[in-house]
């Protein structure tokens, strides 16, 4: 019994010697920062142009979209339905302006600023654009990045909760 116990526990700790440690944050090199500010660009050109189906090729088919105050909207095509009404209500004249980049094995952790102006197509005065984004990107086998997990919230400050005034 103590044999086969000792037999045992050697395996057990030959094998977990022998596993591979997790992968560490790192980071990004510059071939996928470089990759990064390419997605930016065409982040913008696709919803600048309204080309939903060149932004839609951008996101993996189990994208969420993580906004404040809102649920999240989970996967392509309810993702288009958000895009698809903006694009109709907005005129967008903004720029991504990447920040941090990290990966972590398939993933890269990316973060930055957007600025510029949204204006209503029926008519209006522009609204200001100045958020920061996160964005979780996925790299796919042939290189190319998708989106996986989108993240947007303003830079205005906060405001104070609503008071009772009798």
């Amino acid at each position: 019994m103590l044999r086969s116990t000792c037999f045992w526990t050697a395996i057990t700790l030959v094998m977990g010697a022998c596993a591979a440690p997790p992968p560490q944050v790192q980071p990004a090199d510059e071939a996928t920062v470089a990759a990064v500010a390419r997605f930016a660009e065409e982040v913008d050109r696709c919803v600048r142009e309204r080309d939903l189906g060149g932004f839609a090729a951008l996101w993996m088919d189990d994208i969420a979209l993580l906004n404040p105050d809102q649920p999240a909207v989970v996967g392509k095509r309810a993702v288009e339905e958000v895009y698809r009404a903006m694009f109709a209500a907005l005129d967008y004249a903004g720029q991504h302006h990447p920040g941090e980049t990290y990966g972590i094995g398939e993933l890269i952790i990316h973060q930055g600023v957007v600025t510029g102006t949204m204006t209503p197509t029926a008519g209006g005065p522009a609204m200001q654009l100045d958020s920061k984004y996160m964005w979780l990107l996925r790299r796919q086998g042939d290189g190319s990045l998708r989106a996986w997990r989108v993240m947007l919230n303003t830079n205005a400050p906060m405001l104070p909760p609503p008071t009772d005034e009798a």
